[in-house]
């Protein structure tokens, strides 16, 4: 079976709790993410609820909440042409108030790989870029308070 795996991680400053709501937060994921422009979701944060969500370089990208772990972790099965890719957020307390974040995108399908080939290094640096905005977005809300 094919299987491409793409992970990120970064000690961040912030709480888990406060990475969790930032990313549950589907209709301001264009102020962190390098990946998304615009996103929507149909209803509450809750596993089993669907959503939309507008890639800066690929057509619209729908997908599901597959699973929540409050304040530990987050994964979004996004459904994109010929296959599917699974996304984890995974929130870890760390030492000093800070929390390691780590992102993994699973893909097991043929048209995965050609796409890992043609832009694997972009999506690891679009990766680190994302994560390093999530925690300047919470930094962000902290000050703000």
């Amino acid at each position: 079976m094919f299987g491409i795996r793409i992970t990120k991680e970064l000690e961040l400053e912030g709480s888990p709790a406060e990475f969790f709501k930032v990313v549950t937060d589907v209709p301001r994921w264009y102020l962190w993410s390098t990946i998304f422009f615009h996103a929507t979701i149909e209803g509450l944060f809750e596993e089993g609820v669907r959503g939309l969500a507008i890639p800066k370089l690929y057509r619209s990208a729908p997908f599901v909440i597959s699973k929540i772990v409050k304040d530990r972790l987050i994964e979004i099965d996004y459904l994109i042409p010929m296959s599917k890719i699974n996304v984890q957020y995974e929130f870890t307390p760390a030492s000093n108030g800070k929390t390691m974040m780590r992102l993994t995108a699973r893909n097991s399908s043929f048209y995965g790989w050609i796409l890992y080939f043609v832009r694997g290094k972009a999506f690891r640096r679009d990766f680190e870029k994302s994560i390093g905005a999530l925690g300047k977005q919470v930094l962000s809300l902290r000050l703000s308070k």
